[in-house]
């Protein structure tokens, strides 16, 4: 299966994906004006000749997508355009673009955003000219999934550049810091007001650390919005982001229908023939997840899924399923009597992770690397004991499971270990 990116009017917040005959009449395709008075190379997306030719570009294509692929489906979704808006300039400064300015906000935004009637100035105050570029940019792109839509009605979707990757979380400026009028936290509101055939707003998640991973898919997840990743760092682009492997099941258990890092093109081969370590996690998670995703993706649409991932200075996490409760632990809090030397080839970049799930009453799929996981009743009996009846390791050929090996004795006597190459259990408990 393909998701195809739609690269027209912008890209990374400039236009450099447009063909030359767009770029070199700007009569007919008018930039926007900088409060200085000169052009930038942007697209405005207040004149309509622009909207209507990105428009025109995509029908044809999806016209050609419904007579080529319209009952096989390779293609799934299209992205529209890539991190949209405006690099250069807050908004479009041009005439046209401040008379709509001055002009009261459309009935319909201002009564979806809760406002009263007014201008942007008036409803918006110091965030009029970039809410005003959000509501020019989302409707721009709204009349370009339409007219798609229309040939070929896919999901589509756009992605974003956060409001501050680089100084992230300090607050950074419109226009200079991200690009002005994208589909940013503090815009969204406003992109689902002005962009009804837009189905997902998706951020593109390059920050550092666990954490602000976690705030941004928090920021992402709405009822009308659900959690898709389309673009995440290339495993150690940035500082301070060493064993992103982890982060893979960390957006499984947000809810996460994809996830893909960026520039996996430029994988490369250390001196000994081998991946770099950051890119050995990425090997590892997907040697595991990929044969059991049809598995996972039922278990995600039913809220079933939990994931837990390796933090600085937390050795320990609680996943509550109803009756049962897993611990899992992540070294050094392994069992003193188990080695810890057996850890995947990822193992020193601290990601152990797993992910949980119930698929039949005191039953378990549960998917492990660099991780202990143990289970008890949630609620404490002190007449009730706990054990294992059946742990097997296995894989999925589509919704079937292929059942291995059996774990006993020294494999569970002490919860279950999961290193190198980690793997897929099947577990179901007991009380006696």
């Amino acid at each position: 299966r393909l998701i195809l990116l739609w690269f027209a009017t912008w890209n990374n917040g400039k236009m450099h994906y447009a063909p030359e005959w767009v770029k070199s009449d700007t009569k007919r395709f008018p930039r926007m004006i900088a409060p200085t008075g000169l052009p930038i190379d942007v697209l405005s997306p207040n004149a309509p000749s622009n909207y209507n030719a990105d428009a025109a570009a995509l029908s044809h294509l999806m016209a050609h997508l419904r007579q080529i692929d319209g009952t096989q489906h390779t293609v799934i979704m299209m992205q529209l355009e890539n991190e949209p808006g405006a690099l250069g300039a807050v908004r479009d400064f041009s005439p046209m673009a401040q008379k709509q300015f001055e002009a009261n906000v459309p009935a319909g935004i201002a009564q979806a955003l809760h406002k009263p009637a007014g201008n942007w100035k008036t409803l918006f105050g110091d965030d009029a000219d970039e809410a005003f570029a959000a509501y020019a940019t989302a409707s721009c792109i709204d009349k370009v999934a339409e007219a798609g839509k229309k040939q070929m009605a896919l999901p589509m979707y756009v992605n974003n550049w956060l409001k501050s990757p680089r100084a992230y979380p300090v607050s950074s400026i419109p226009g200079m810091d991200y690009p002005s009028g994208g589909p940013t936290s503090n815009m969204l509101d406003m992109w689902k007001a002005a962009g009804p055939h837009i189905d997902i707003i998706a951020p593109d998640i390059h920050v550092p650390g666990v954490q602000g991973f976690k705030n941004v898919m928090q920021q992402f997840t709405r009822p009308d919005n659900p959690l898709f990743i389309p673009e995440t760092d290339g495993y150690g682009a940035t500082r301070g982001n060493d064993g992103q492997g982890r982060l893979e099941f960390l957006a499984l258990g947000a809810g996460s229908f994809g996830f893909s890092p960026f520039g996996i093109d430029r994988i490369a081969l250390g001196p000994d023939g081998k991946l770099d370590v950051e890119r050995q996690g990425l090997a590892e998670n997907n040697r595991l997840l990929v044969p059991s995703g049809e598995v996972i993706a039922q278990l995600q649409f039913q809220s079933k899924t939990q994931t837990a991932v390796e933090e600085p200075g937390l050795a320990q996490i609680e996943l509550a399923f109803g009756d049962w409760t897993a611990l899992v632990s992540f070294p050094p809090a392994f069992d003193s009597a188990v080695p810890n030397d057996g850890g995947s080839p990822s193992a020193r970049l601290k990601m152990g992770r797993v992910l949980i799930a119930p698929i039949a009453t005191d039953e378990f799929l549960v998917i492990g690397i660099d991780a202990q996981v143990s289970f008890h009743r949630t609620v404490h009996s002190q007449t009730v004991q706990t054990q294992f009846l059946h742990v097997q390791e296995g894989h999925y050929e589509g919704p079937d499971w292929k059942g291995g090996r059996l774990w006993n004795g020294d494999e569970a006597d002490s919860g279950l270990f999961f290193i190198s190459p980690g793997a897929v259990l099947h577990v179901k408990l007991g009380t006696y």
